[in-house]
């Protein structure tokens, strides 16, 4: 894979268009964390929510821009926030969970401003939607199609971050997507085993990073993993999907062997088998439209699901890359998910640690985890 220029981003950032408005006023605001330096660049959440909010505005003749915080602290949100306010935002979208605690005092504070957080939950602020998804649903459909692809050897790498302390923060999501992914494919093949009469016992290679930036050394990390195995890798978070891609074309593997997330990302590689998906560009541009049409229902936390289709892998022709697991296999474990045939308990805090993660393992019986401490 070429390498790609990771952008170095200063303190605030403000770049895009203000569509024939006044260029220093916003009417729709993108707050990022800025621990992912490559912002709305990311083939992933970022990226995924700029281009809503570019879709909605753009026709509409609304203007609109994005903004990094100057640190990744309260004191820094609240001065985006205060920057957003006068740039004239009447919405502001927040990219994550960091900004829980903060959006809470910016949206006393801006009461004529209407705020929508995206993952996590966050109730009772009268201006304030907060929107999440079930990853785990999205991660279970990609485990259960390695399984069924016949997979039995694959990786999951989650991505992460530090605060200001320099403690180490694992995402609700991610834990999410991981644990979905596990029990998925450990369902795949407990479904196969019974067919074939050979019980197999799924090999899963499983670590945390903190970052959510590919890098060369993450990309050394996941070399290491295909050569002793690894049939596919899940990469979690920002662009460290990138890396599992440069491994791969660096080892020359044969075959696709990567698993994106959040939105689908054939488009970067060859080497992507599939992805798990959240529609944050439909829930940002619902949110946007229901700001604009009056019916903005602040307080509430809205959960998106495979009740509403929000969730799950591509199917369109170029993006299903399948040889053994089809469409009507996909289509069918779906519908099973939709019923609630599929019930499966994440633990979240269990779901950070090792122990956890194996004790999670160990309740599937056929599944045999390794942990990996990733460490740049």
């Amino acid at each position: 894979m070429s390498k790609k220029t990771l952008l170095i981003f200063p303190l605030l950032i403000a770049l895009t268009t203000s569509c024939g408005q006044d260029k220093n006023t916003y009417e729709v605001a993108l707050i990022l964390s800025n621990a992912n330096s490559q912002a709305v660049s990311d083939h992933s959440f970022n990226e995924a929510a700029y281009t809503a909010i570019k879709d909605y505005c753009e026709p509409k003749d609304i203007s609109y821009n994005y903004f990094v915080p100057p640190s990744e602290d309260e004191t820094g949100y609240l001065s985006t926030f205060d920057t957003a306010a006068k740039k004239g935002a009447k919405i502001i979208i927040c990219a994550g969970y960091s900004f829980t605690s903060s959006i809470q005092i910016a949206a006393n504070k801006y009461q004529n401003i209407s705020f929508v957080l995206l993952d996590d939950t966050l109730e009772n602020v009268s201006n304030c939607v907060s929107v999440s998804f079930n990853e785990e649903e999205s991660g279970y459909l990609a485990g259960y199609a390695l399984g069924m692809e016949g997979l039995s050897t694959v990786g999951f790498v989650g991505g992460g971050q530090k605060d200001g302390s320099g403690n180490e923060i694992i995402l609700d999501p991610i834990v999410r997507f991981g644990l979905g992914y596990v029990k998925g494919i450990s369902d795949a093949w407990k479904e196969k085993s019974s067919l074939l009469a050979n019980e197999e016992v799924v090999q899963v290679y499983y670590g945390y990073c903190y970052t959510f930036e590919a890098n060369d050394r993450l990309s050394e990390i996941l070399s290491q993993w295909y050569e002793v195995g690894m049939e596919a890798i899940f990469t979690c978070g920002g662009s460290i999907t990138e890396s599992a891609i440069e491994a791969s074309e660096h080892l020359n593997l044969t075959k696709p062997s990567v698993v994106g997330v959040d939105v689908d990302q054939s488009y970067l590689s060859d080497y992507v088998l599939t992805s798990a998906m959240k529609d944050i560009a439909r829930a940002v541009y619902l949110q946007l439209e229901a700001f604009y049409n009056g019916n903005f229902k602040g307080g509430k936390h809205i959960i998106y699901s495979v009740d509403e289709n929000a969730v799950g892998l591509p199917t369109n022709e170029t993006s299903f890359k399948f040889k053994n697991f089809t469409i009507a296999q996909y289509e069918e474990i779906y519908r099973r998910l939709q019923d609630d045939e599929i019930n499966f308990d994440i633990n979240l805090d269990l779901g950070k640690t090792e122990e956890g993660v194996i004790q999670f393992a160990n309740e599937l019986e056929n599944v045999d985890i390794t942990w990996s401490d990733i460490v740049f």
